[in-house]
C-alpha cells in the first residue's frame, strides 16, 4: 500500500523501505495499491502495473512486500524482467496459510522467490512449518531510535518515578479484542489469550494490591500498579499498565466504530505524541485528533472514554 492524500497513513511499511534504499544511493520504481477496499479487480491492476514496470524501468532485482497479493504481483514482474524476487512475509499473510486456497496461491511465489525475508525468528518458524524447503532470513523491523530515543522521563503527575510507553501495532478486523491467543496455553492459564482490550482484569482476575502475580491488568487509572523501575517489577509496570490506555481505545471504537477509533489513533501515534507523553498527554492528543478528523461528536467520544478509565 502506498500514501496518498485521501489515504495518508498507508506504506507504513513500504514508505520507510522505500526511504532507505533511495538513501542508500539506488533507484528504486514502486507499483502500489493506494486505496483500501475495492474489488479484487485492483490485484489484476496491480499485477499488471508491476509487469509493465519491470519492462520498463529493467531492475536489478524485484522486492515484493507480503507473500500474496503482492507477491504473485513480484513474482510475474520478476519473470518479466529475468531478475530474482526476494519477497518479505509478514504476520497476517502467513497466519493466512492456514487457509487452503492461499496457501495455494502463496506456493509458487515461495518457490519462485531467490529470498524471503521474515521478520521474527518466531514468525519464520510458522512459515516453514507450512513450507519447509523455504529457509527465511530474518530482519526485524527495529524502532526507530531517533523518535524513540532513551532519554530521561520528565517529572510525572504523580510522587516518584514513572514509565514511558511505546505502543506498537496494527488493526486486524477479523481478530477481536484480545491479544497472545498463541503465547499461552490454557489449561494451566486460566483463559486462553493473554491480554484483552475489552476486559483487562480478565473477569475481575487482576488483583490490584499484587499486580505481579497473577493474570489481568487494570482498566482505569484507581488501579494503576505503582511498581518500582527494576527488571523484576516489569520496569515500572509498563506492560501491566498498558491494560489502561488499550481499553480507553476499545470503549472509543465501541463509541465511534473501529474504523474511526483507528485513524484517530494513528494520527495520536504519528503526529502528537512524543517519547515523553504520559497518560495525560496521551489523552489530550487523542482528543484532538478526534476533533482534527471528524469533529465534536467523535472528540466527544474519545473525552467519555478517557474519563471511564479515569484520565
Amino acid at each position: 500500500m502506498w500514501p496518498t492524500e485521501a489515504e495518508p497513513d498507508l506504506g507504513a511499511f513500504l514508505l520507510p523501505a522505500v526511504r532507505a534504499f533511495r538513501d542508500a544511493g539506488h533507484e528504486v520504481e514502486v507499483s502500489a495499491l493506494s486505496q483500501r477496499g475495492g474489488s479484487a479487480a485492483k490485484y489484476a491492476r496491480l499485477c499488471s502495473a508491476a509487469v509493465r514496470a519491470a519492462r520498463r524501468f529493467r531492475p536489478d532485482v524485484v522486492f515484493a512486500h507480503f507473500l500474496f497479493p503482492a507477491g504473485f504481483a513480484g513474482l510475474l514482474a520478476a519473470r518479466a524482467a529475468r531478475v530474482p524476487l526476494v519477497v518479505m512475509a509478514h504476520g497476517q499473510d502467513v497466519a493466512n496459510l492456514d487457509r487452503v486456497a492461499l496457501r495455494w496461491a502463496t506456493a509458487p511465489v515461495l518457490r519462485g522467490s531467490a529470498a524471503v525475508i521474515a521478520n521474527s525468528a518466531w514468525l519464520a518458524g510458522r512459515l516453514t512449518a507450512r513450507f519447509p524447503r523455504v529457509e527465511p532470513a530474518v530482519i526485524d523491523l527495529g524502532v526507530d531510535l531517533a523518535q524513540f530515543a532513551p532519554r530521561a522521563a520528565p517529572a510525572a503527575a504523580w510522587p516518584g518515578e514513572h514509565p514511558r510507553f511505546l505502543c506498537v501495532g496494527s488493526l486486524i478486523e477479523r481478530k477481536n479484542w484480545t491479544v497472545g491467543e498463541e503465547v499461552v496455553k490454557s489449561p494451566p492459564y486460566p483463559v486462553p489469550y493473554l491480554r484483552s482490550l475489552e476486559d483487562p482484569t480478565i473477569g475481575g482476575r487482576y488483583d490490584p494490591s499484587n499486580p505481579l502475580e497473577g493474570v489481568g491488568q487494570p482498566a482505569t487509572v484507581s488501579d494503576y500498579a505503582r511498581l518500582p523501575l527494576s527488571r523484576r517489577a516489569d520496569n515500572g509496570g509498563v506492560h501491566i499498565n498498558s491494560g489502561i490506555p488499550m481499553h480507553a481505545a476499545y470503549l472509543v471504537a465501541q463509541a465511534i466504530t473501529r474504523e474511526k477509533m483507528e485513524q484517530i489513533y494513528y494520527r495520536t501515534l504519528t503526529q502528537y505524541l512524543t517519547p515523553d507523553s504520559d497518560f495525560f498527554a496521551s489523552g489530550e492528543a487523542t482528543l484532538r485528533a478526534a476533533q482534527e478528523l471528524y469533529g465534536a461528536t467523535e472528540a466527544n467520544a474519545v473525552r467519555q472514554a478517557f474519563g471511564q478509565i479515569g484520565i
